[in-house]
């Protein structure tokens, strides 16, 4: 469905089916610009959820309620905007991004399996409010699995994983 609308000299077009060819003449004065045009691609995060309109659609999210961004339809503990920045499904409890730690001669192995296109950050804290940034993982082509090395301190540590956009 295409739709079009002029407010002031701006005109806008909304299309949920895909991109569209935009042709427009402009009158500048009595006089008319030659025929202009141009690929009109429809935002892809029609409600600015920080979630793609196409990821929304395939599971069963609405492309225009900005509040399913905090929603959580498998019950995991975490909001559909989470669920897209893991690459997990936000109607499956479990496909959940899970890190695993083993104790190793050189101290602790921290192992998540990665998806593709997201980037990774180890972060540790003493209390577990005050975090720190120990190692990170840059975004790859595919999903793999991903191991940090921690030396043993002396001291109690929390640690996270965090997952992002690049």
């Amino acid at each position: 469905e295409i739709s079009a609308c002029l407010v002031g000299s701006e005109m806008c077009i909304r299309d949920s089916s895909g991109p569209v060819t935009l042709k427009a003449r402009i009158l500048v004065g009595t006089t008319w610009s030659a025929l202009l045009e141009t690929d009109f691609i429809p935002h892809p995060d029609r409600d600015l959820d920080s979630m793609p309109n196409d990821w929304e659609i395939l599971h069963s999210l609405n492309p225009d309620n900005p509040t399913d961004a905090t929603s959580d339809p498998d019950g995991d503990g975490q909001p559909n905007a989470s669920e897209f920045a893991a690459a997990t499904n936000p109607r499956d409890a479990t496909d959940a991004l899970r890190a695993t730690a083993s104790l190793t001669p050189d101290g602790i192995a921290i192992s998540v399996l990665t998806r593709a296109n997201r980037r990774y950050r180890l972060e540790a804290s003493p209390s577990g409010t005050a975090w720190q940034s120990i190692g990170s993982r840059e975004p790859a082509t595919n999903d793999a699995p991903h191991s940090w090395s921690v030396p043993l301190t002396e001291n109690r540590r929390f640690f996270r994983v965090v997952v992002s956009l690049p």
